[in-house]
């Protein structure tokens, strides 16, 4: 939940109450499969949805020509074979998607140590080899 809205004062009971929540969803399920299921969930509870936006998530495959130089710039910059990651991470690329479908979304980042905790932190030596992809990668996508 993102957001919980209910009654005018702390010490009222209030007739109703609206919460909001923001769902994201991979390739693995469609937004018709989330939305019969939030529905299911809805008629057991006697809850109400009301969808605001609903929108494909976005899922670019390692074989096209951008993804392959790219793996491959990961490959020089930090001189070992890259991770590939399908995350659920949160993410505006689809938003991006959607605006243009000739754009094309790959993501890296620098070493997150602890992410998502009360002590994650940036491991700083991360940061030249970053520095070093974003460059190249501008310089990939400006030739091509």
């Amino acid at each position: 939940m993102t957001r919980i809205d209910a009654g005018r004062a702390h010490n009222q009971i209030p007739d109703q109450c609206r919460a909001g929540f923001d769902l994201r969803f991979t390739e693995t399920n469609t937004s018709k499969e989330i939305v019969t299921a939030l529905e299911e969930i809805g008629r057991t509870y006697e809850v109400e949805f009301t969808y605001h936006e609903i929108d494909i998530a976005t899922y670019y495959p390692r074989q096209r020509p951008l993804a392959r130089r790219y793996i491959d710039l990961l490959r020089q910059v930090s001189g070992k074979e890259p991770s590939i990651l399908h995350s659920n991470g949160a993410s505006n690329a689809r938003f991006y998607v959607m605006q243009n479908g000739d754009v094309q979304i790959l993501m890296s980042n620098p070493t997150v140590v602890d992410a998502h905790a009360d002590t994650e932190c940036l491991d700083a030596r991360s940061l030249p080899a970053y520095y070093q992809l974003v460059y190249d990668t501008v310089q990939l996508v400006c030739s091509a």
